[in-house]
């Protein structure tokens, strides 16, 4: 049986405790516990069963040492299992597996979320609300079976395929099918919804090389333009709606498709044409036709009357051969249609009496009122409006093309020197002003939380600085750290039932007492990792193995070796004694190199019989000792005790002649007549002589050698070693009152004399004869404590200059002012800077040198124009038009020396004066126009057609309807009078029609011979598309059709424009003209001009680009000679020298570096320079110096310098022009800083608040932090609910009745550190309006943390905009009402507001 441990040793109070008692239990103990002695309590007879039982409710492991893992080890028999705690990582290490058996669960914070396996192969995951997986792939190898919704909130990546048997709506963003022309998208399905492209006429259905097959459309197809086959279709709906009821079958509509050979056919009697005889088409014979004709033309086959003939429009048809010249003589052409063409040649036009023509140009256009429309495009060389000449290019006209903004909204963008991308980027944003404001984050970085704005995350997706954030839903960390504010090492997460709260094992409740049914956590070493125990589990395993039994069961209980209590304690309970007793002669040792340390307590040490008393050996191998006694128990009259001194000393031996120091001695210590010396600080309440002097002899020079003291403060201090050295008096206490002298002597001071507190002078007169007084105070008080007028005028500076000419800086209360005299007469003050936050001068300002300012405004109105804008009206004359100038009208509302205006829209004038050529290539409509003095109206009533050859010609040519319905009668010519057959002497697509009512008849085409009389010219009213013609012959030279066209004379070839230009052409695209300008030749490249010839000499418009090269030795121009080899560069001309760099840059630069460069950036010039923090300077030359006009500092903080007065005809500030006088802002001269209109602030007080009625906060309190500091007067609102004060405030006019902000400043009285919010709500009410509205919505400070200092200042941040309940108006009183928002701090005590700062917006610089 092993040994068991036996108590050796009992002790009663006050008996002595023995080394050899202490041994003997120790030895006990030892072999009780040792392995090889100590019981084993495997079960067996003696050797006790096994530990059951674990008193206490908790086990811990490990010492708490920082940074050491605890590793708790399961040793099987052949598998062990290991569980570790991470100290550093904070969280349990497994190196086995855990067996959750059956279908037991791992359950997080509540039963509602857990993972188990309710069946055998299936595993569950579990969540009464979302299950979030965090990685950046999460990989699914077998089929994913969802039952419910899939939300995917990123990109849903399928590589195989994908399936979905329901409905599947893609919401947001862009939908993309394949990304290569060989995937495929089929649909089995119908489409159950209109297909809508992102963007209009963008997109295409099919392409040229992959057409969609058919198309099957049961509703109405728009299309903007159609192509059949290739072939764009130009009818119109219109057109093509005449095919609409046609009956004809496929046969009959393809004769007219594509026929060309009407001209080999006859027209004979038999023939039969199709008419529309009033919505019927029917055959008619040629014969009917043509009777019908002769009954209404007279000569019809030739067109060749005697008469005039009047007819309808011969419009957009060809005249294909064998017309001749249309001569109307001095008849007119009269038509009650258009005359429409692609070009008109008129000598002269003459509308309602105003000739038009190259020799009488006038007023081409007069229009009394209403509107002169140009359907097409108008260029024109000026254009004025309401008499006023537009100067703006047709670029900067175009940027008004499609604004539908009214002139208000317009008028916003003054001064806005945004480019057109940047205003596109806000193009479809519905976000109002407040929400775009939100992503105004200032000057934080991204990443940061700020109160009220919107949450942005850096470039690390990190975020910080957010108070509390609430999740509905879960939340799953992807790292390995959950970190909290608060110390939670070796605490442990414990849910009650909302939150999980870092809770110390020491404050977990205990058991007390243990059930068998209690369950522990243990480690399953056969690898099915962590499980629970029960404790009757725990006794029953013990009951068998060999561990360790119940300690407190055993009563012999012995130590088979050293005990290592592994940095515990031994402790005892029941406030019992822990008493060791040694056997016989044996002592309690404790070895240690460290001694021994008692926390607490004391040590009693008592001998029986004898005193008691403590040796210290001089060394543990050697007998010498110190031997401290207690007196003997007869000299004892009551306890004692010894105290050591407080610093390393030595003890003074009464019997021994020792030195003291720093003593103090009672009362009435009398010395005789001996002297005392060599002493330090002497204490004494006074000093009595014996009837001899008391001398106090200093013989050391240090730095206090003689010192009165009461206390620590020094009275009276004497030094007089050195001149270094100092006499105190009086320094150790404040306001200790020191006089020196008689009332009626004098206290000469004959050194130097510091006042280090105040200096009050009572006299009637201060005399300070220095040379010079140096004042390093910021303010000088006089008058201080008068009130009155009649004291305080006159106060001030007085300079004695004799003879009357004093002079004075003194303050007059009337104005009141500050007066600067010369003797009686008033001189000026002459400043080189002048500060102030405003300054109000009644009179002019005259300003000689530059006037600087950061806004401007003028009698209430800011000058939002910028300086270069102000520039603009530099230099102009009204009415008259200058280059990169403003236009203003003259008095008459006229602008003259414009150049070219360009308008897209619609010009509405009351005149218009073209002295030029008009050129319309679209429509031109007008009420009246007329032609050489004769009208042609609006509705032509017919065409006069005079004969050159026939003086008995045909007056008109009346065509008549046998109904009157305005309608295009179609004519259709067939062979034989068989409408299946033969040729067709017209195309289907350019009918022959008439209109009886409109008197029109229209063709396009007229094939065979068109026989006129001879006609010396041929003047086509509308374009000869084609004219055919075999050969041309002029003067006996031929122009061949055939192959090339070579004109081959004899003479000169002369083209002849007659003022016109000469034009050559590419299949209809022009691609170069010539032009004569007063006899020189200039060329146009496509329409571009490109060369001019000027005798023979040429000048280029573009650049000259020689592909091999241009080699020359020198170049001249002008008689000067550039030549790069050596000397200067002189470029000399009589003109302009323009350097285009075509949207690159003019660069500077001195041996290869570049020092600075020109560019064109969106249309403003830039002058850029390249040299870091160097200096832009403008030098000029005066009488023969060189002076710097002006410098520009081109540093972070650079600024213009001018040498002298800037002088402007006027000013731009901010986009708004400067329209006051010289006169006017020479009254700013001297002001100093102006105030402008912005955001300004207001301190409200707490003396200025008061409690609310409800929820009150404390009354108003003044409080002293000490003895002559500053007092606080304080409003404190309570910690345990949201308290309230109020306060009113009218705000000034200037307030632009927005929203406002405010700034919390405060205090609490205590150390806590915890937060503090503040919040803010506010109500107004105008003349007449009810009080008793509520306030609008609270806003909350972000909550400041106090410093921990008590009565330091805390400056909370500026809070969001607080929007003032009620409709704000000027004059209107404001409610305000201040509270502390405890549900948004975490502050325990009181918090004392010392007032807040309002800050609100002008509008206006002052209150007029």
């Amino acid at each position: 049986m092993g040994a068991t441990y036996t108590r050796q040793s009992t002790y009663s109070e006050g008996d002595v405790i023995q080394a050899s008692d202490t041994n003997d239990e120790f030895d006990q103990l030892l072999a009780a516990f040792a392995a090889s002695t100590g019981h084993t309590h495997d079960g067996t007879t003696g050797e006790g069963g096994p530990i059951s039982t674990m008193a206490g409710h908790s086990l811990t492991f490990g010492a708490g040492t920082t940074g050491t893992d605890i590793v708790l080890t399961f040793d099987g028999e052949s598998n062990d299992g290991v569980l570790k705690w991470m100290e550093d990582e904070d969280y349990f290490e497994f190196s086995d597996d855990i067996l959750v058996a059956s279908t037991e669960k791992l359950q997080f914070r509540d039963t509602a979320i857990y993972i188990n396996s309710s069946a055998d192969g299936q595993l569950d995951l579990v969540a009464d609300t979302e299950i979030q997986i965090a990685a950046t792939t999460i990989d699914i190898n077998g089929a994913a079976d969802i039952s419910g919704n899939l939300a995917v909130g990123g990109n849903l990546t399928v590589a195989g395929n994908a399936t979905v048997t329901g409905t599947t709506t893609f919401n947001g963003g862009t939908l993309t099918l394949g990304d290569s022309a060989s995937d495929n998208v089929v649909f089995g399905a119908d489409v159950d919804s209109s297909i809508i492209p992102d963007d209009d006429d963008t997109y295409d259905l099919g392409s040229s090389s992959q057409q969609w097959r058919n198309i099957f459309i049961d509703g109405t197809a728009e299309i903007d333009t159609l192509s059949l086959d290739g072939t764009a279709v130009t009818s119109t709906a219109a057109e093509l709606n005449i095919l609409d009821g046609v009956t004809s079958t496929a046969a009959e509509l393809n004769i007219v498709d594509g026929n060309t050979s009407a001209t080999s056919t006859t027209v004979a009697d038999a023939d039969r044409v199709v008419l529309n005889d009033n919505g019927t088409m029917v055959q008619v014979a040629v014969t009917d036709l043509a009777a019908y004709f002769d009954d209404e033309i007279t000569a019809m086959p030739n067109l060749v009357t005697t008469a005039a003939t009047t007819v309808g429009a011969l419009n957009s048809g060809s005249i294909t051969s064998g017309f001749g010249t249309i001569d109307t003589g001095s008849s007119t052409i009269t038509t009650t249609g258009l005359i429409t063409g692609g070009s008109l040649d008129i000598d002269d036009v003459v509308i309602n009496g105003s000739t038009i023509g190259h020799t009488d140009d006038t007023d081409l256009i007069t229009v009394a009122n209403g509107i002169a429309t140009v359907a097409g495009e108008l260029s024109v060389t000026t254009l004025d409006i309401g008499g006023t000449n537009v100067t703006a290019t047709a670029t900067e006209l175009n940027l008004l093309d499609g604004v539908t903004s009214t002139t208000a909204e317009l008028n916003i963008l003054d001064g806005v020197t945004s480019t057109t991308a940047e205003l596109n980027t806000l193009d479809g944003i519905t976000a109002v002003v407040g929400e775009l404001n939100a992503l105004d984050l200032g000057s934080t970085a991204v990443g940061t939380a700020i109160a009220s704005k919107a949450v942005v995350l850096d470039s690390n997706k990190d975020y910080t600085g957010i108070r509390n954030l609430t999740l509905t839903g879960d939340l799953t960390v992807g790292g390995d750290d959950l970190t909290m504010s608060t110390n939670t090492a070796g605490h442990l997460l414990i849910a009650d039932g909302t939150n999980f709260n870092p809770t110390g094992v020491g404050d977990l409740s205990e058991i007390s007492t243990v059930a068998n049914d209690d369950v522990f956590l243990a480690v399953d070493t056969s690898g099915g990792g962590l499980k629970k125990i029960t404790r009757s589990t725990i006794v029953s395993g013990l009951a068998t193995s060999s561990g360790l039994s119940n300690v407190v069961e055993d009563t012999t209980p012995q130590l088979g070796g050293s005990l290592d209590v592994n940095g515990e304690d031994i402790v005892s309970v029941s406030n019992g004694n822990i008493t060791l007793t040694p056997n016989g002669s044996g002592v309690v040792r404790i070895d240690g190199s460290n001694g021994i340390d008692m926390q607490s307590g004391g040590i009693s040490i008592k001998n029986s019989g004898a005193q008691s008393y403590v040796r210290f050996y001089c060394e543990v191998s050697n007998a010498h000792y110190a031997q401290l006694q207690a007196p003997a128990h007869s000299a004892f009259s009551g306890n004692i005790t010894l105290t050591l001194p407080a610093a390393t000393d030595t003890l003074v031996g009464k019997a021994t002649t020792d030195t003291l120091t720093n003593k103090t001695f009672g009362d009435n210590v009398s010395f005789g007549d001996n002297n005392i010396t060599n002493v330090g600080d002497i204490a004494l309440d006074s000093i009595s002589a014996d009837a001899t002097d008391i001398n106090v002899a200093v013989t050391d020079n240090s730095a206090t050698a003689f010192t009165i003291k009461q206390g620590s403060d020094a009275y009276f201090v004497v030094d007089t070693g050195n001149s270094s050295e100092s006499v105190s008096i009086g320094t150790g206490v404040s306001g200790t009152a020191i006089t020196l002298g008689h009332s009626t002597s004098e206290v000469t001071v004959a050194d130097n004399l510091t006042v280090t507190g105040d200096l009050t002078v009572s006299g009637t007169t201060t005399t300070v004869n220095s040379t010079t007084v140096n004042l390093n105070d910021h303010n000088i008080v006089l008058d201080s404590g008068n009130s009155t007028s009649a004291v305080i005028n006159g106060a001030g500076i007085t300079i004695e200059g004799g003879s009357g000419d004093d002079a004075t800086f003194t303050y007059n209360t009337t104005g009141p002012k500050f007066e600067l005299k010369l003797g009686s007469s008033h001189e000026d003050l002459q400043v080189a800077q002048l500060i102030a936050t405003s300054l109000d001068i009644s009179g002019d300002v005259d300003v000689d040198g530059t006037l600087e300012t950061d806004a401007l405004s003028i009698n209430g109105t800011a000058v939002t124009a910028s300086a270069a804008d102000i520039n603009l009206i530099d230099g102009i004359t009204n009415g008259t038009v200058i280059a990169s100038k403003a236009i203003i009208t003259d008095s008459n509302k006229d602008i003259s020396g414009g150049r070219n205006i360009t308008i897209s829209g619609e010009l509405d004038a009351a005149t218009l004066d073209i002295s030029g050529n008009a050129d319309i290539d679209g429509t031109l409509e007008a009420d009246a126009i007329t032609v050489n003095g004769t009208a042609l109206n609006t509705v032509i009533a017919g065409v006069t057609v005079a004969n050159a050859t026939t003086a008995a010609v045909a007056t008109t040519v009346t065509i008549t309807d046998n109904e009157s319905t305005n309608e295009d009668n179609a004519v259709i010519f067939t062979a034989g009078g068989d409408v299946d057959g033969g040729n067709i002497g017209l195309e289907s697509d350019g009918n022959l029609t008439y209109n009886p009512s409109t008197g029109r008849l229209t063709a396009t085409q007229l094939a065979g011979t068109l026989q006129t009389a001879a006609q010396t010219n041929i003047t086509s009213l509308g374009t000869l598309t084609t004219l055919t013609v075999d050969d041309i012959t002029i003067n006996g030279s031929t122009i061949s059709d055939g192959g090339d066209l070579t004109i081959d004379v004899g003479g000169d070839i002369i083209l002849d424009a007659d003022g016109a230009d000469v034009t050559l052409k590419d299949a209809g695209t022009q691609y170069a003209a010539f032009t004569n300008s007063s006899g020189n030749l200039l060329i146009y490249s496509g329409t571009t001009f490109a060369q001019s010839f000027s005798g023979a000499n040429a000048a280029f418009q573009g650049t000259v680009t020689a592909n091999s090269g241009v080699i020359v030795d020198n170049i001249t121009i002008d008689g000067q000679e550039i030549d790069v080899s050596s000397g200067d560069l002189t470029v000399d001309v009589a003109g302009n020298i323009v350097l285009d760099a075509d949207g690159g840059g003019i660069y500077f630069k001195d041996a290869g570096t570049t020092v600075g460069f020109f560019q064109n950036d969106g249309g403003d010039f830039r002058m850029i320079s390249s040299v870091s923090d160097k200096d832009i300077n403008f030098l000029g030359n005066d009488g023969g110096s060189t002076i710097t006009a002006l410098t520009l500092d081109m540093s972070e903080a650079g600024a213009a310098t001018f040498n002298s007065t800037v002088r402007a005809t006027g000013f731009n500030i901010g986009g708004t022009a400067i329209t006051s006088s010289a006169a006017e802002l020479n009254k700013l001269d001297g002001v100093g800083t102006l105030k402008q209109a912005g955001k300004e602030s207001i301190w409200i007080p707490a003396a200025a608040m008061y409690p609310s009625t409800t929820n009150p906060c404390s009354d108003l309190t003044q409080v002293e932090t000490t003895a002559g500091r500053p007092d606080l007067k304080v409003l404190d609102f309570a910690t345990g609910a949201d308290d309230f004060a109020q306060f009113t405030i009218a705000f000034p006019k200037s307030w632009n009745e927005g929203t406002i902000t405010f700034q919390p400043f405060w205090t609490v009285t205590g150390t806590n550190t915890g937060t503090v919010a503040w919040g803010l709500a506010g109500v107004c009410a105008s003349n007449d309006d009810s009080i008793n509205t509520a306030f609008g919505t609270v806003v909350v400070t972000t909550a400041l943390a106090h410093s921990g200092t008590s009565n330091d200042l805390m400056v909370s941040a500026e809070s969001g905009n607080v929007t003032i309940a009620g409709t704000p108006a000027a004059n209107d009183l404001c409610f305000f009402q201040v509270s502390r928002d405890v549900s948004a701090d975490d502050q325990s005590g009181d918090a004392r507001l010392l007032g807040i700062k309002l800050f609100f917006t002008t509008d206006a610089a002052n209150d007029a």
